[in-house]
């Protein structure tokens, strides 16, 4: 009985080992990321992939470890809003260097500040996005960031 509560306990942390990477693998198609002009597509998958192993590693939310990662290499990368059922996505870069953790803590806190300001300004979804979007750029400036709104069509 002992083995098969040990063999049981086994496969069930490989299945969640397995699902964890699983869920990284979409970090890019969930936050796209342009990459600088002038820089191969190679070097793009490269360094997706590079922050997806990050990403499937980290101890803390694997988003922020993908999206500080991508953002510490030079990308523009989307972070999302979801404002009652849609979502929209501003790209964030850096405008000086930043080491992962530090881009994804800053960015993090940013997003938290500008749903609070959304929150706050109310009305219809346009008022609340454009609220959060000119608190987000507002909050990312003087820490070496700029924000832009991603148009739609720009996730691949």
């Amino acid at each position: 009985m002992r083995t098969h509560v040990i063999s049981s306990v086994r496969w069930l942390a490989a299945l969640a080992m397995l699902g964890a990477g699983c869920a990284a693998q979409s970090l890019p198609l969930r936050y796209p990321s342009q990459a600088p002009a002038g820089m191969a597509r190679e070097q793009l998958d490269k360094d997706e992939r590079a922050c997806v192993d990050v990403a499937s590693k980290a101890q803390t939310e694997r988003a922020w470890a993908y999206i500080g990662c991508m953002i510490s290499r030079g990308y523009s990368t989307g972070v999302g809003f979801h404002v009652r059922a849609v979502e929209t996505l501003i790209a964030v870069t850096q405008t000086k260097p930043h080491e992962p953790v530090v881009a994804a803590t800053e960015v993090e806190g940013c997003r938290k500040t500008a749903y609070a300001a959304g929150r706050a300004k109310g009305g219809d979804r346009d008022a609340i996005v454009g609220q959060m979007e000119v608190t987000f750029r507002e909050c990312l400036a003087p820490l070496g960031y700029t924000a832009q709104r991603q148009a739609p069509a720009a996730r691949r």
